[in-house]
């Protein structure tokens, strides 16, 4: 199967350490710590910069940072061992490129940690300057304890009513700190990405620094008037690092661009998964096929977290089908934006958990076998949307365009096909899938902070949405969730 695939992060870098150029960045250095060094050597096998901070208190000044009895190397993996002696919390933060002042970078890690109740990580790019408000950016920040996850945090550039920097962005990724993951922070002119395993979690594009940092990688003590029980005791590992130069003038807008490629009756290609019905390349167009139950529905997700920015698709129905392009989807909570075609409507609603709430639609023809495009606009402001022919020129207006808060989570983007008809299945495709995200789309960011409140719009008159929103809770079999497996 061939695919063209544009990706501006993943499937370039897998989730093994593969140091190379990649686009949009240059390979600075790497470290795959390929030579041993026990406890004690590690400034002399691996230089200063990777002993890191030593013999002052941590952030809650309940550790004590002693690099020499922390770190060493074993098996290829740095091995952060913290525990307590003689009453002292012993924690370590190595400095991977030490007090360079670097304005723009790619910043990629992989590690794993035992349970360490009361203790945390705060790997981050730190200002050079030590000026708090020049906006530092905490990835992956979080507990170490029993279930705590990976947060995304951060900070303004200007002073709250607290003295702190303001968070224009507070994510919790869901993901712990227990198996190995690979955590990257691309940030580049106008905006910041935070992947893992090279799905995007967040694109930030309020606050971003524009002042020298360095990459800092605090494991430490969690903020807390509780210091850690002294019997607490194990092993954070990172088998490796690495950081990529930025490189001046390339357009970091386009998250993936996709005009499918392939064999009939092959599978989808990454970054598409099936999640139900049947999804595969036909006539090198993503294929969908439904099961023959009443509002069943054949949907596949894209592995790229999508914020603001644009959404274009070309899609082809057939029958009496309806397609849906969703958007801003929490697979495992079934709930997002979806901009829906039918024959006669196109709809824009919030899909959550079997309930279809309509925020706006207009009357439309859309005949059956025929290509259409479809694009969508998203930002703090709003959403719009467009539909035409894909044989004629893109209009210049817009069929829906509504304005409220649409901040709601950053999610998966998804394409799926449903039938409203017992006894058909329904059959659509796919094609030529692009997503861009703000930082070109949207011009200056909000400073509206990000929630998770459904919109409120009012519905005008959609049958084919209306229709499944009226069977919410009892819709037949699979139909009760469009992206739940």
């Amino acid at each position: 199967m061939r695919t063209a695939l544009l990706l501006s992060i993943a499937a370039v870098l897998a989730v093994s350490a593969q140091f190379t150029d990649l686009p949009g960045w240059k390979l600075s250095s790497s470290q795959n710590f390929d030579k041993n060094a026990s406890l004690g050597q590690i400034g002399a096998v691996y230089g200063m910069d990777v002993r890191g901070y030593s013999d002052f208190q941590d952030t809650s000044k309940n550790g004590q940072y002693t690099p020499d009895k922390v770190l060493s190397v074993h098996d290829g993996m740095l091995d952060a061992y913290i525990h307590t002696e003689n009453g002292i919390h012993m924690v370590a933060c190595p400095i991977p490129e030490g007090y360079i002042n670097r304005i723009y970078g790619r910043f990629s890690i992989r590690f794993k940690s035992d349970i360490l109740p009361r203790y945390k990580i705060a790997f981050m790019l730190w200002p050079t300057s030590d000026t708090w408000v020049e906006g530092e950016l905490d990835f992956p920040e979080g507990g170490l304890g029993t279930g705590d996850t990976m947060y995304i945090n951060p900070h303004g550039l200007t002073f709250g009513d607290d003295g702190e920097p303001t968070k224009p962005y507070s994510v919790d990724t869901k993901i712990t700190a227990a198996d190995y993951h690979v955590h990257t922070l691309e940030w580049y002119p106008g905006g910041v990405r935070y992947l893992i395993d090279d799905v995007l979690h967040l694109t930030q594009t309020r606050d971003v620094p524009v002042v020298g940092h360095r990459w800092t990688l605090q494991i430490e003590t969690q903020i807390s008037s509780v210091a850690p029980e002294d019997a607490t005791k194990g092993h954070l590992l990172i088998d490796w690092w690495a950081i990529w130069d930025h490189i001046p003038g390339y357009d970091y807008s386009t998250l993936v661009n996709i005009p499918f490629t392939g064999d009939d009756g092959s599978t989808l290609p990454s970054p598409l998964s099936t999640v139900r019905g049947t999804n595969t390349i036909q006539s090198n167009r993503v294929k969908q096929v439904s099961s023959t139950s009443q509002w069943s529905t054949a949907s596949a997700k894209v592995d790229v977290y999508f914020t603001d920015g644009t959404i274009t698709a070309t899609l082809n129905r057939a029958g009496t089908g309806v397609q849906y392009l969703g958007f801003r989807f929490d697979a495992s909570a079934d709930e997002g934006y979806v901009l829906s075609v039918s024959g006669t409507q196109l709809g824009l609603g919030w899909w959550n958990q079997a309930s279809l709430s309509t925020i706006a639609s207009v009357a439309i023809n859309a005949t059956s076998g025929v290509d259409y495009k479809v694009r969508i606009q998203g930002s703090a402001g709003g959403l719009r949307a467009r539909f035409w022919p894909a044989s004629s020129d893109e209009p210049s207006t817009w069929n829906i365009n509504e304005t409220f808060d649409y901040r709601a989570a950053t999610g998966y983007v998804a394409l799926l096909t449903q039938t409203p008809t017992a006894g058909t299945a329904a059959t659509g495709t796919w094609d030529d899938l692009v997503i861009v995200d703000a930082l070109i789309e949207r011009g200056d960011p909000t400073t509206n902070p990000p929630t998770t409140d459904a919109p409120n719009g009012t519905a005008s008159g959609n049958p084919t949405i209306k229709a499944v929103a009226e069977q919410s809770g009892q819709l037949a079999n699979e139909s009760t969730s469009l992206l739940v497996s």
